[in-house]
């Protein structure tokens, strides 16, 4: 496949290219959106001493690589909306570079969020949870989220000559070079290790999670609402913030309330699973039938989840919306 198969070539300017004007139109809104969102979850964290928790290194990792991710994102509509020059090269380079990593450092991220939230919930006791939370283990588990990511987007085409990461003249995009040989295996690489992998890992964590909670859906529904503790702002926050007492959830008095923020719980944890299926199944489809013009709407759709992260991981979050409030009321 070359990239006349994607874009094809036309006597138009690529810059009155109908497409790329689309195209570069949902990067702006994904930009704007994305910046404000992700800084609003950074700034949660840095006005509130109460959200400075080691658990909640993960929601601030997600947010730094969502938002360098939309940073990056106006090099590509250059690349769109210009006519060539040499420098665009080196733009695309450093795009594909950035965004690739980042990317790929906001899935993992995903993944692991769903790993200590399935130890927070499911797990009996402190034990487990107490490992994973540990200093030294969240240093490993960080680097890792990042190294995986900067592994897999700079070693195959640096070290090992697997694809190129340039601007491409046909469709006139960053991405990588279509006269590269091995230009599909860098590309299938890249869909592989970010899509099926942490796919299994937020599918095992969320499907635990559920069974936990259709397990005491029962005890709860016979019991008599007993409100304090139970109240479904707190359940909500148990399963939204990865730094409540994970022995709180089997040992509190079920309510009423608990039971219908069971179903609350529910909701959310769907919502979470669907929004990757829906940001990222698109490209990975789109790679396997070897799409051609979808597949550069299908890579919008991946950049769709810096956006929408912020939202499910930090503006969603109560106590995250009130240490933004208080900022605000404070500056």
């Amino acid at each position: 496949m070359n990239a006349s198969d994607i874009f094809p070539v036309n006597e138009t300017s690529p810059t009155r290219d109908r497409d790329f004007f689309i195209i570069g139109g949902l990067y702006i809104f994904i930009t704007l959106s994305g910046i404000i969102g992700n800084t609003i979850v950074i700034l949660a964290v840095v006005f509130s001493k109460a959200l400075r928790t080691a658990c909640n290194v993960f929601i601030v990792n997600l947010a730094v690589a969502d938002l360098l991710t939309c940073l990056v994102l106006p090099l590509y509509v250059l690349a769109f909306w210009t006519d060539y020059r040499p420098y665009l090269d080196k733009v695309c380079f450093a795009a594909l570079s950035v965004s690739y990593t980042t990317i790929g450092c906001s899935i993992y991220t995903l993944a692991s969020i769903s790993v200590i939230r399935y130890f927070l919930i499911v797990s009996p006791s402190k034990n487990y949870y107490t490992a994973v939370t540990k200093p030294g283990v969240f240093v490993v588990w960080i680097s890792l989220v990042w190294i995986i990511p900067i592994f897999v987007t700079l070693f195959p085409p640096v070290v090992f000559d697997i694809g190129e990461l340039a601007f491409d003249a046909k469709p006139h995009a960053c991405q990588p070079h279509t006269r590269h040989p091995r230009t599909d295996l860098y590309n299938s690489l890249i869909v592989y290790a970010y899509y099926p992998v942490p796919l299994v890992i937020l599918l095992l964590a969320y499907s635990g999670i559920l069974v936990q909670v259709m397990r005491h859906r029962r005890p709860m529904s016979n019991q008599i609402t007993t409100p304090s503790t139970s109240s479904p702002q707190r359940l909500f926050s148990i399963f939204f913030s990865v730094d409540s007492n994970p022995s709180n959830l089997g040992h509190r008095r079920p309510s009423r309330s608990r039971l219908a923020m069971q179903l609350k719980i529910t909701r959310n944890m769907f919502i979470i699973f669907l929004a990757f299926i829906v940001c990222l199944t698109p490209h990975a489809v789109c790679h396997i039938l070897h799409c051609k013009r979808a597949k550069f709407y299908a890579k919008a759709f991946v950049l769709f989840n810096s956006m929408v992260n912020p939202l499910l991981y930090g503006i969603s979050h109560p106590q995250f919306r009130k240490a933004f409030a208080d900022a605000l009321r404070s500056t």
